[in-house]
C-alpha cells in the first residue's frame, strides 16, 4: 500500500512539475509576432474589451494565442508528425503526406451549420460569374486577357494521395467554376499539371504550396498561346540552381520533418541582359525599393526563399525594360504570380498588383495605359477568401 501511495505521489509530482515548467516558460518568454518556419503572423496577446468578450471574439483570440505561443511549439508539431506516421496515418495538422513524400494542405472551411471539405458550392458558382463578367468587361474595352486559377498541390498530386482520399471534390469545384465562365479567356491548367506531375516533372514544390519555376514556365507558355503570341522554348534558358535547401511553409506546418528539401531555380534567357530590367516596389504613397532584374537574393539566406522572386508579396510592383517601347501588361495576382512575372517581363512592361492588398483595382485602369491583363489567383485563395469580388467593377479611363 505504501509503495502504491509513493508511486502515485511521484506521478502527481512529475505531472505538477511539468505543468509549472510550461506555465513559467510560457509567461517568461516573449511573444513571437512572426513565425519564419510557417511564414505567417502569429497571434500575440489580444487586447481585452467588454465588446469582444461578450461577442466571444476575445475567447477565440486567446485560444489562438495559447496555440501560437506555446513553448517549443515547432518541436511538438514535429513529434506529432512522427507519431502519426508510425500509426500509418498520412495526415497531420491538416496536411496530407503523399506517396511520393510530398506534402499538401487540406483545409476545412466554415459554412453555416458546420464545415465543408474544400469549398462552398454557392460561393464557387458566384466566383465563376464574377470572373466571366470581369473577362467581358476587359473585352468590351479592347483589353486582351488570360484568367488563370493555379491548382493547389493537393489537386495536382491526385495520383500520390492516400487510398480512398476524396479527390473527386476537386473536379467538382472546378466544374462549378468553369460552368459559369462562358466565353471568357479562362486558361485551364489542372489536367496539364496532373499529367506533368504523373510523368515525374518537377512542376510543384514538394514542401511548399507554390508551383516551381518550371511550373511557372508552363503557365507562361499557356498565357502566350492564349494571346496568340510567340514564347520562348525551354532550351532558350540557362537554368540556375539558386538554392538546394528550400523548405516551404507546408513542410513546417505538417510536422513531417523527414520530407526532403526543394530546389529553387532561376531561368535566365540566353543572351539577355537582366540589368536592363528595373523592378520597382511601390507602396501607397512612396517608392519602397528598386532592383535590377527579377531576383532579391537576400531571401536565399532566409527560410522564405520563394520570396526571392521579386521580393515577395507587395501591394504594387513595376517591371520596366529600359530603352524599349512595349505593351503594358497588368498582372493581378497572389504569390503564384511572383515566379511567372519574370517570364512575362521578357515581352511586356509588367505592372503587378496583389489582389490580397488592393481594394480598388479599377483605379489602376485610370492611371495605367493597360494593353493586356493576366489574372493569376490560386484555387486555395479562391476558396478561402472573398478577394475575387474585388473584380466586380466597370472600367473607366477618366482621370
Amino acid at each position: 500500500m505504501k509503495n502504491i501511495k509513493k508511486e502515485n505521489l511521484i506521478t502527481v509530482s512529475v505531472f505538477v512539475i511539468i505543468i509549472f515548467f510550461f506555465a513559467i516558460t510560457f509567461w517568461a518568454q516573449k511573444d513571437v509576432a512572426f513565425s519564419e518556419q510557417e511564414n505567417r503572423v502569429l497571434q500575440t496577446l489580444p487586447e481585452f474589451t467588454l465588446e469582444k468578450f461578450i461577442s466571444g471574439q476575445y475567447s477565440k483570440e486567446i485560444n489562438v494565442y495559447f496555440a501560437d505561443q506555446f513553448p517549443f511549439r515547432d518541436s511538438f508539431v514535429g513529434a506529432k508528425g512522427i507519431v502519426e506516421t508510425v500509426l500509418l496515418k498520412r495526415e497531420n495538422n491538416s496536411v496530407v503526406l503523399g506517396k511520393n513524400d510530398n506534402v499538401a494542405v487540406r483545409d476545412m472551411y466554415p459554412i453555416e451549420g458546420g464545415t465543408v471539405d474544400f469549398y462552398n458550392e454557392e460561393k464557387m458558382t458566384a466566383i465563376g460569374k464574377i470572373l466571366d463578367q470581369f473577362s467581358e468587361e476587359l473585352t468590351k474595352n479592347g483589353i486582351d486577357s488570360a484568367l488563370l486559377i493555379p491548382p493547389r498541390t493537393l489537386d495536382v498530386m491526385k495520383s500520390s494521395l492516400p487510398n480512398l482520399f476524396p479527390s473527386y471534390r476537386t473536379e467538382s469545384a472546378y466544374e462549378l467554376l468553369e460552368n459559369e465562365l462562358g466565353d471568357s479567356t479562362y486558361v485551364k491548367l489542372l489536367d496539364m499539371y496532373r499529367k506533368m506531375y504523373d510523368n515525374g516533372e518537377y512542376v510543384y514544390y514538394n514542401t511548399d504550396h507554390h508551383w516551381t519555376t518550371l511550373g511557372a514556365y508552363y503557365a507562361y507558355v499557356e498565357i502566350m498561346k492564349s494571346f496568340g503570341m510567340d514564347y520562348y522554348e525551354l532550351s532558350d534558358f540557362d537554368i540556375e540552381t539558386a538554392s538546394d535547401s528550400f523548405f516551404g511553409t507546408t513542410w513546417s506546418r505538417s510536422g513531417f520533418k523527414f520530407v526532403g528539401c526543394d530546389t529553387i531555380e532561376y531561368f535566365h534567357l540566353k543572351g539577355a541582359d537582366e540589368s536592363k530590367y528595373t523592378s520597382t516596389i511601390h507602396d501607397t504613397t512612396y517608392t519602397k525599393g528598386e532592383m535590377k532584374g527579377f531576383y532579391d537574393r537576400d531571401y536565399l539566406k532566409m527560410k522564405d526563399k520563394y520570396s526571392s522572386f521579386l521580393s515577395g508579396s507587395n501591394k504594387y510592383t513595376s517591371i520596366i525594360k529600359e530603352g524599349e517601347e512595349r505593351e503594358t501588361l497588368l498582372l493581378i495576382k497572389d504569390s503564384f504570380g511572383h515566379s511567372i512575372a519574370p517570364f512575362l517581363a521578357l515581352h511586356f512592361n509588367v505592372e503587378m498588383i496583389d489582389l490580397n492588398y488592393n481594394n480598388n483595382i479599377a483605379s489602376y485602369f485610370k492611371t495605367l495605359d493597360v494593353d493586356k491583363v493576366v489574372l493569376v489567383y490560386n484555387m486555395e485563395n479562391v476558396i478561402s477568401t472573398d478577394n475575387i469580388g474585388k473584380l466586380r467593377f466597370k472600367i473607366t479611363t477618366e482621370q
